[in-house]
């Protein structure tokens, strides 16, 4: 537990910050922007009897804007963040389970790459302190199979 927080200490100091104002001049009435890039870890977890309920680690990095005049601002983000997903072992009972176990028992291991873009509208209490409130497309971007499976798998993760 102590080396992922230290992990997570360190991807945190991997960060970028720039500022720029949107008009030229001294008009302090113009909107300001800030921009930068990100890069972090994650944990997911996916749940299900399929599926080991561990906590898997993954990576995330991207690009962010943030436009503001006063308290307030919107801040758009372009993130990639990748996942790892393992199935359980399971007692099929006989059953035969395709997408997640091929013919001799191996169990499917899939590595995920998905692109989100949280849009969120912010109000600044204090310089340190603000609340964030808006909305995320996110979308799976590439699934690689990492064991031998059928090749209808990605059914599994796409409705």
């Amino acid at each position: 537990m102590k080396q992922k927080l230290l992990t997570t200490f360190i991807a945190a100091l991997f960060s970028f910050q720039g500022n720029a104002q949107l008009l030229s001049g001294t008009d302090s009435t113009a909107p300001k922007a800030q921009f930068g890039i990100k890069a972090g870890l994650n944990m997911q977890q996916i749940s299900g009897t399929l599926w080991q309920n561990d906590y898997a680690m993954g990576c995330n990095g991207g690009f962010w804007a943030r436009i503001y005049k006063n308290n307030f601002g919107v801040r758009i983000e372009l993130l990639a963040s990748t996942a790892r997903y393992d199935c359980a072992n399971f007692d099929s009972g006989g059953k035969s389970y395709p997408l997640i176990a091929d013919s001799a028992g191996n169990r499917g291991n899939f590595r995920a790459l998905y692109l989100d873009i949280p849009v969120m509208l912010e109000y600044t209490f204090a310089k340190l302190l603000s609340v964030q409130a808006g909305v995320q497309y996110s979308n799976l971007v590439s699934l690689d199979n990492l064991t031998a499976l059928k090749p209808n798998y990605k059914t599994l993760f796409v409705s």
